[in-house]
């Protein structure tokens, strides 16, 4: 410790802010021990009132166009569906609960590998699931559904206990071509429903922690403890399949033929005048050139339009020549 003599001189500002620091420190240690007192703690749960919402739904964007030689089991169209399951937590469990997504075709017409008829013979539906372990899963048709989401029961110790949460699946539908384009029928192919008596089944089911996997076989349990434990089935049929997550609806799969863009097709006009224009709107002699299609579809009906490269004519069947 320092000591000080007569005539020696205090320095008071060095004292009061080592006093200040030592106040700061003792202030800091026990902001520390709120902070470690005040930690998140998470409590297990079980889900109840689980609740379907079609979440969002993207509208259908074209994977393969359709001509005469598409390949049977190709994906003409496809969409993605976000499904909600909004559930409640029913307060402290002692075990670990997870909320668990399940699906499969239910029994009816005999689907083959997970494809159902649609009003379009030779079009099919297809159902895939992109679960949160990294795999597509495809919807099939076994007796029993299959786990293919889920995520753990719990909340903070921060949170209120009547407050829920939302469990997401991410569904694709796929449009599939299930015969030679020859066989699909004539005039528009405009997909409206899934045909047949085979109806989508999901379920949002309560289960203990790790009592299933992803990709397992489900057996729905039949308790109902505590009240309102998720034990809810979401049928789908029909139209309401298609439309599942709205934003789908009826979809139109063009008949189209392919063109080679790529190409260059030179048109020579030959020379030209001013006295060969006498008026306004005279035209030079007509010069025919061709644009091939292959690969039509057996209903294809082309439209050939075009886009003026050098800016928009005042008259849309004229086209602007390059500026010199």
């Amino acid at each position: 410790m320092q000591s000080f003599g007569f005539g020696d001189v205090l320095d008071i500002s060095v004292i009061n802010i080592r006093c200040f620091g030592s106040r700061l420190l003792r202030a800091g240690a026990w902001l520390l021990m709120l902070w470690g007192a005040t930690d998140v703690k998470a409590i297990n749960s079980v889900a109840r009132f689980c609740t379907f919402t079609n979440g969002t739904g993207r509208p259908w964007s074209q994977v393969t166009p359709l001509t005469s030689t598409t390949p049977r089991g190709s994906v003409l169209w496809e969409r993605g569906v976000a499904l909600n399951v909004n559930y409640a937590y029913a307060g402290p469990s002692g075990a670990a609960h997870e909320l668990v997504s399940t699906g499969h075709w239910g029994p009816g017409t005999t689907l083959s590998e997970g494809i159902a008829p649609t009003n379009i013979d030779g079009i099919g539906l297809k159902i895939n699931v992109r679960s949160s372990d990294g795999q597509n899963r495809t919807l099939l048709q076994p007796p029993l559904p299959v786990a293919v989401e889920k995520e753990s029961v719990q909340y903070d110790s921060a949170a209120a206990q009547a407050r829920g949460s939302t469990l997401t699946t991410n569904y694709v539908q796929q449009l599939i071509l299930t015969v030679a384009p020859s066989q699909l029928p004539a005039g528009k192919l405009i997909v409206e429903r899934v045909a047949g008596s085979s109806q989508l089944t999901l379920y949002a089911i309560n289960l203990l922690k790790g009592q299933v996997g992803f990709g397992s076989s489900v057996d729905i349990p039949i308790d109902n403890r505590p009240s309102g434990v998720c034990r809810v089935p979401y049928l789908l049929m029909g139209p309401a399949i298609i439309n599942m997550g709205d934003g789908g609806g009826p979809i139109e799969i063009p008949n189209t033929c392919n063109v080679q863009t790529y190409k260059t097709i030179p048109v020579q006009l030959g020379r030209l005048s001013l006295n060969d224009f006498p008026q306004m709107g005279a035209t030079s002699m007509p010069v025919h050139f061709a644009i091939e299609l292959s690969q039509c579809a057996a209903n294809a009906k082309p439209v050939i339009t075009f886009n003026d490269r050098y800016g928009p004519s005042v008259n849309p069947t004229v086209l602007t020549l390059e500026p010199t």
